[in-house]
């Protein structure tokens, strides 16, 4: 079974201002949210 390709759009960032959350700010929650969804990061 192959792994579905998520895309998690935001920007990296030293703060967090107008951000809803951390995934859109630093770059280690965006690889735990693709493992969490089932994804491999690239």
């Amino acid at each position: 079974m192959t792994k579905p390709f998520i895309a998690i759009p935001g920007r990296i960032s030293p703060e967090a201002a107008g951000q809803r959350s951390e995934v859109a700010v630093t770059r280690m929650t965006y690889i735990d949210a693709v493992r969490r969804a089932g994804g491999i990061p690239i």
